[in-house]
Order: C-alpha cells, then sequence, then structure tokens
C-alpha cells in the first residue's frame, strides 16, 4: 500500500502531502512510480481521466502482455458507465 498508518487522519494527510513510499523489494519503473502518483493526485483536476490513464507510457509498453487488453476493456466499460467530469 502507498499508505500505511492505522490512523486514517494521518492517510488522509499523507496522501494530501504526496507523502508516498514505494517498497524496496518491489522495484517500479519510473513510468509506473508516475502512473501510481497520477492515480492518488488528491486533485481531481490534476489527476489522470481514464483516457490519460489508457495513453500512459507504461500502459502502453505493457500493453503486449496478455491481461492488459482485459484491463483496457473494463476500464472502457468504466468509462462508458459512468458521468463524465466537465
Amino acid at each position: 500500500m502507498p499508505f500505511d498508518d492505522s490512523n486514517i487522519r494521518k492517510l488522509v494527510q499523507y496522501q494530501l502531502e504526496k507523502k508516498i513510499h514505494f517498497s524496496r523489494y518491489k522495484i517500479l519503473s519510473n513510468e509506473c512510480k508516475q502512473l501510481i502518483l497520477s492515480l492518488l493526485e488528491p486533485d481531481i483536476k490534476l489527476r489522470l481521466t481514464i483516457f490519460q490513464i489508457k495513453n500512459h507510457d507504461w500502459i502502453k509498453e505493457k500493453i503486449s502482455s496478455s491481461n492488459i487488453p482485459i484491463i483496457l476493456n473494463r476500464i472502457n466499460y468504466f468509462n462508458k458507465s459512468s458521468i463524465t467530469k466537465d
């Protein structure tokens, strides 16, 4: 988990301050970290949209993996069924 604390207020504060610690035991590319940070962005105006997620460099790089097309189909389904923001 990017945020870990038993105190909910601290968890919210960590997110607002963008205090995210990535595990030392799992190596993540810079593109992957960037995507995670963008998904956890507290400001909805700055947070990635579904379209931006689908077109993110890390997703595009992984698209050849067998499970990615399934994930993208689910994202498309969610995108069509959710309320779009203005």
